[in-house]
C-alpha cells in the first residue's frame, strides 16, 4: 500500500513540473508584456491548474521559463508582482513596447550604474519625476530593470519604482512664461500663459506622436491645457527660501562670467557670459566654503552653476544705449512732469549712466548727453543693441492701410495685404504716445502704418475671446453704435487698449472696440456656435462646438430628455423650433432637451462638439456596428472539445447583421473575416462612426466547467452614453435568455475596454460558457447561435421602439 502510494505521489510530481528535454539548456530571464485582455497565472503549465492571479494588457512581466506540454502548448513561467506561475505564451510578447518616459511612483528612488541594487548609487530622485527609459534588461534576481535619464544621469532604476503617470498634484510654477496649449503639440493654439508662482495641478501625461512628453494641467479657474513637460517644474510652496529674492532673473556683472558643472570653482566651466547678459535662475546652493551660487539656465534646456558675486539682479548700467524710436524726449527729471531738454531720433547712441524707479512705478534712465549735460529717459524708448537700418515684418493684420504720414488724419496710400512682407525703416512717437513704423514695400512705395499692424511672425499676435454675444462698437465707449455683432466664442485679434476698452479686428476684417471685461484672454468654456443641419431626410443633426476642457456629461430622464450637466459653462441656445424637439431650455447647471413624441436622441461627446442626433424611433434606418470578439491570433476562449470563441463570435455576428439589414436597419463589422484587432482599433472604429449603437459579441469561460448562463455588460463610469448602455444592456439580455433559455446572470457594469472607451452606447454580450461542456455544445450549433442572433436583434429592436 505504501508504495503503491508512493508510486503516485512520484508520478504526480513529475506530472506537475515541466522538464526539459535538453538539460545543457539554459533560459535567459526576459521581459515581457501582457497582449491579450486578460490572461490567468496558473500554478503549472496546463489550463487545468488553479489560477492563482488575473494580469491585463499592458502589464510587464518577467519571463524565468518556457515550457512545451504534452498538449504541444507553450507556456512561459512568469513573475508578476510578486506572484509566480504560468501562462500561456501567446498571451505575452517577449518584444515588449517600452514607454518613452515614466515616472517615479516614490520618493528616494535610486539611479544605479548597473541592474542589481549592488550597483553603487548616482542620484536620487523624488516621487514624480519623470524619466526618458532607454533600455531594459531583467537580472538573474528574475527583477526588471530599466535603464532611464533623469536630470542628464543617465543609470538604471528597478521598474516597480516607476509608474505610467504622474500622481495628480498640484503646485506652483517656477519658471513662468511657458505657452499652456489647447492640445499636446506646439502647432496647437495657445490659450494661456503660465506666471511664476501660478498654481497649477497636473492631471494626466501623454507623448504626443513626435515623441515629446506633455503635462495636462488644470488652472486655478477650470480651464485645462497642456504644456510641454520638459519646461514645467512645479514647487509646494509659492515663495521658497532657496531661489532670489523678487526676480528670477539675475544678470552678468562682469563679461565672460563662468557658468561651471557644479557649485565650486574646482567643477569645469560649461558657458561663459557676456557683461548684462539674461540668466534664468532654477535655484540657489550655499557650498561648504559658504559661498552662493545660482544654478541658471544659459540657453533652452541648458543647465550650470555660477558664483553670486558674478551676478546683479539689475543690467551693469555703465554702456552705450541706443534709442528706439523717433522724437524721444529727453527730460531733466524722472517722470514726464519735468522739462524737456531735448528731442532724439531712433538709432541715436547715449551713454547711460544710472536709473530710478520713480514713484509712478515707471523705471527711468538717466544718461549722459554731453561732457557736462545729463537728463532722463523712460526706459522702454532705449535698448542695448544698435537699431537695425532695415528689418522685415508681416502684415499680421486685414484691414491695414499706408498713410502718407504719422496719424489717422493722413491720407491712406493704399491697402496693405494680409501676411505681406513691408521692411520697417524707423519708427516715430506721436504727441498722444502713438508708435508709428515708417515702412517700404516690395514696390519701394514707402508711408506709415501704425505699429500693432506689424509683426515679426504671425504667431505672436494677440487674440482675445468673447464670453457671450455682444458687439463691437465704432468707439471706445458704449455711447458709440454698433460696428458688428460678435458671437461668443468667436476670436478677435487685439490691436489696441484705451481706458478699458480693446480696439479689435474679426477675422473677417471688421474692426472695433469692445469692453476689455467682455472679453477672455483664453477661450470661455462652453458649447458654442450652435447649428443645425439635416443629415437624411428623417434625421436632423444638432451641434455645438465645444472648448476642449468643457468635461460633459448627462442623464436620461424619464420622459427620455436628455440632461446635461454644463456647470460652469456658456450654452448658445437655438433660436425657433426644432423638427424632433419638444423644447431645449438652459437652467441653472443644466441644458435639457426633450424629444417630441415618436422621435429620439443620439448624443456623441466629440473631443470639440457635442452632437445630437434627432430621429424618428424604431430600428428603420439606425445603424449598429456589430462587433464580433477576438479574430486572428487571439482565439479567445477554447472549450473542452476544441471550439474557439473567435467563431461563435463572428458566426452570430453575421446572423445578427441578417436580422438587422432584413428589417431595414444598417450594419458596419469591426471585423467581418477571421482578423485579428486590437480594442483600440475596435473602440475607434465606433468613435469615429456616425453609427447609433454598439455591440459586442463573446462567449464565457471560467475555471469552474460547471459555472452557466448569459449575462450582458455595461459601462456607466465612463461611457459618455452610460444610461442608454444599461437600457440597451437590459433589453439585450432579457431577449437573449427568452431564446436560448440559459441561466440569466443579469445586466452588469464593467470596465471593459470597448465599454469604457466607447462614446456610443455600447453593450457586450457573453452567449454562455466555453467552458461549459453542456454550453458549449450548444454553441457549436448553427440553429442555437441564429436562436442568439434573434434574441439580440430583439433587443436592440426593443431599444429603438422605446425610443431610447
Amino acid at each position: 500500500m505504501k508504495k503503491w502510494v508512493f508510486a503516485i505521489v512520484c508520478f504526480t510530481v513529475i506530472g506537475l513540473l515541466p522538464i526539459h528535454s535538453n538539460a545543457e539548456t539554459i533560459f535567459k530571464p526576459l521581459l515581457g508584456e501582457v497582449i491579450s485582455d486578460s490572461t490567468a497565472i496558473h500554478r503549472g503549465a496546463t489550463a487545468d491548474y488553479a489560477v492563482v492571479k488575473t494580469i491585463h494588457r499592458p502589464d510587464k512581466v518577467t519571463v524565468m521559463d518556457e515550457f512545451v506540454n504534452n498538449s504541444g502548448e507553450k507556456w512561459f513561467r512568469i513573475q508578476h508582482g510578486g506572484t509566480t506561475g504560468w501562462t500561456m505564451s501567446n498571451a505575452v510578447s517577449t518584444s515588449p513596447k517600452l514607454d518613452a518616459f515614466l515616472f517615479t511612483a516614490k520618493s528616494n528612488v535610486t539611479i544605479h550604474r548597473g541592474a542589481t541594487k549592488n550597483y553603487s548609487i548616482t542620484e536620487t530622485l523624488e516621487k514624480n519625476t519623470m524619466v526618458k527609459v532607454l533600455d531594459s534588461f531583467v537580472n538573474q534576481n528574475h527583477e526588471i530593470w530599466l535603464r532611464i535619464e533623469a536630470y542628464s544621469v543617465t543609470g538604471w532604476v528597478l521598474m516597480n519604482d516607476l509608474s505610467q503617470k504622474p500622481e495628480k498634484l498640484s503646485g506652483f510654477v517656477e519658471k513662468g512664461g511657458i505657452a499652456v496649449k489647447r492640445g499636446a503639440e506646439s502647432g496647437y493654439l495657445t490659450i494661456h500663459t503660465l506666471k511664476q508662482d501660478e498654481r497649477v495641478s497636473i492631471i494626466d501625461f501623454f507623448t504626443n506622436s513626435n515623441h515629446e512628453p506633455w503635462y495636462r494641467l488644470e488652472l486655478s479657474n477650470g480651464t485645462m491645457g497642456w504644456v510641454p513637460a520638459a519646461q514645467l517644474t512645479l514647487r509646494a510652496t509659492a515663495s521658497p527660501s532657496n531661489l532670489i529674492e523678487h526676480s528670477t532673473i539675475v544678470y552678468a556683472k562682469v563679461d565672460q562670467a563662468t557658468v561651471r558643472s557644479g557649485a565650486l570653482n574646482s567643477y569645469r566651466i560649461v558657458y561663459q557670459a557676456k557683461l548684462n547678459e539674461k540668466l534664468s535662475v532654477v535655484s540657489s546652493f550655499t557650498n561648504n566654503l559658504n559661498e552662493k551660487w545660482y544654478r541658471v539656465e544659459f540657453a533652452p534646456n541648458q543647465f550650470g552653476w555660477i558664483h553670486n558675486v558674478q551676478t546683479g539682479t539689475e543690467p551693469t548700467l555703465n554702456g552705450i544705449f541706443y534709442v528706439r524710436v523717433n522724437n524721444t524726449n529727453i527730460r531733466s527729471g524722472a517722470s514726464t512732469d519735468y522739462r524737456i531738454l531735448t528731442a532724439l531720433n531712433s538709432g541715436t547712441s547715449v551713454k547711460v549712466v544710472d536709473q530710478y524707479v520713480n514713484s509712478s512705478g515707471q523705471r527711468w534712465l538717466r544718461v549722459q548727453l554731453n561732457q557736462s549735460t545729463f537728463g532722463w529717459v523712460l526706459s522702454t524708448l532705449l535698448q542695448d543693441k544698435p537699431m537695425e537700418s532695415s528689418i522685415s515684418k508681416l502684415i499680421g493684420t486685414y484691414n491695414a492701410e499706408l498713410r502718407r504720414g504719422a496719424g489717422y488724419s493722413y491720407a491712406v496710400v493704399e491697402k496693405l495685404p494680409y501676411n505681406s512682407r513691408v521692411t520697417s525703416l524707423s519708427e516715430f512717437l506721436t504727441n498722444t504716445g502713438e508708435r508709428w513704423v515708417n515702412v517700404e514695400l516690395s514696390n519701394g512705395r514707402r508711408g506709415w502704418v501704425p505699429h500693432w499692424e506689424l509683426y515679426d511672425t504671425l504667431s505672436s499676435r494677440k487674440f482675445v475671446y468673447v464670453k457671450s454675444s455682444d458687439v463691437i462698437r465704432r468707439g471706445a465707449s458704449a455711447s458709440y453704435a454698433s460696428r458688428a455683432s460678435v458671437s461668443g466664442g468667436e476670436t478677435l485679434l487685439l490691436l489696441n487698449e484705451i481706458n478699458g476698452w480693446y480696439n479689435v479686428e474679426t477675422l473677417k476684417g471688421v474692426r472695433g472696440w469692445i469692453q476689455s471685461t467682455k472679453v477672455a484672454a483664453y477661450q470661455p468654456n462652453g458649447l458654442m456656435n450652435f447649428r443645425v443641419t439635416s443629415n437624411s431626410r428623417t434625421d436632423t443633426e444638432l451641434t455645438w462646438d465645444k472648448t476642449t476642457s468643457a468635461a460633459l456629461s448627462y442623464k436620461l430622464l424619464s420622459d427620455r430628455s436628455i440632461q446635461v450637466n454644463v456647470k460652469g459653462l456658456m450654452v448658445d441656445l437655438p433660436a425657433g423650433a426644432l423638427k424632433g424637439v419638444s423644447s431645449i431650455s438652459h437652467s441653472g447647471d443644466f441644458l435639457t432637451i426633450k424629444p417630441q413624441a415618436n422621435y429620439m436622441f443620439t448624443v456623441r461627446d466629440k473631443n470639440n462638439q457635442l452632437s445630437l442626433t434627432v430621429m424618428p424611433v424604431g430600428i428603420q434606418g439606425k445603424k449598429i456596428i456589430i462587433d464580433a470578439g477576438h479574430g486572428g491570433t487571439d482565439p479567445g476562449a477554447i472549450g473542452p472539445t476544441g471550439l474557439r470563441e473567435k467563431e461563435v463570435a463572428l458566426a452570430v455576428a453575421k446572423h445578427l447583421a441578417t436580422y438587422l439589414t432584413s428589417n431595414g436597419a444598417h450594419v458596419s463589422y469591426t471585423r467581418e473575416t477571421d482578423i485579428y484587432l486590437t480594442l483600440d482599433q475596435r473602440t475607434t472604429i465606433s468613435n469615429s462612426s456616425d453609427h447609433d449603437i454598439f455591440v459586442s459579441i463573446h462567449a464565457n469561460a471560467s475555471t469552474n466547467k460547471s459555472a452557466r448562463g448569459t449575462e450582458t455588460f455595461f459601462n456607466l463610469a465612463y461611457n459618455f452614453n452610460g444610461d442608454k448602455s444599461s437600457i440597451l444592456s437590459r433589453l439585450i439580455q432579457q431577449e437573449l435568455v427568452k431564446q436560448l433559455n440559459t441561466t440569466d446572470r443579469g445586466s452588469k457594469a464593467a470596465n471593459f475596454y470597448v465599454l469604457r472607451y466607447n462614446n456610443l452606447p455600447s453593450a457586450l454580450v457573453e452567449l454562455a460558457f466555453m467552458s461549459n461542456p453542456t454550453e458549449e455544445n450548444m454553441l457549436r450549433q448553427d440553429l442555437v447561435r441564429k436562436r442568439a442572433a434573434e434574441g439580440i436583434y430583439n433587443g436592440i429592436k426593443k431599444y429603438f421602439d422605446g425610443g431610447y
